[in-house]
């Protein structure tokens, strides 16, 4: 079978709306730099109803200005995670489909509304971990990073973006 990141999109939608969710694709050709998606992402995820999925396909970049451990989707999920701070109801998952996001063992990451608080409680601080390029030991440190193996494919970056009605 042969796909690509429109495939993978619409598949993660079609599986959220399954499962009792309300989701939508809203783009599989996301670009940009990382910080600067999360940042939309977020903006657009903030008029969301609990229940509903936001779905984007695509690959970010990232300017390394540090000497820190990432890759794109972390770097994409600790940005959000600012962006997020004290939002209960958001929860944000960024992967690579491909199972590698950059030189870690972490396919991607989760954030919400708690992972800067998270961090802070460890002596962290997400911001500083975000300017030097090091969000995998940040988000490793809180248990937001997902670590899944290589998947043999690599059709991009599945970014999932959800309102819950509940604390996540």
């Amino acid at each position: 079978m042969v796909g690509d990141a429109r495939v993978a999109a619409e598949a993660a939608s079609a599986y959220a709306n399954e499962s009792g969710r309300r989701a939508r694709v809203v783009t599989s050709a996301l670009e940009g730099e990382a910080s600067d998606v999360a940042r939309r992402i977020v903006g657009e995820a903030r008029s969301l109803v609990s229940g509903e999925l936001l779905v984007y396909a695509g690959e970010t970049t990232v300017t390394v200005k540090g000497q820190g451990v990432g890759g794109r989707n972390q770097e994409l999920a600790l940005a959000a995670s600012i962006e997020m701070d004290g939002d209960d109801g958001l929860v944000l998952l960024s992967l690579g489909t491909d199972g590698i996001d950059g030189m870690n063992p972490a396919a991607g990451a989760f954030a919400d509304g708690s992972s800067v608080s998270r961090g802070r409680n460890l002596g962290l601080d997400a911001r500083d971990s975000l300017d030097r390029n090091d969000s995998h030991t940040y988000l490793s440190a809180i248990g937001d990073t997902v670590v899944c193996g290589p998947t043999g494919t690599n059709v991009g970056d599945i970014i999932l973006v959800y309102r819950s009605g509940d604390r996540v």
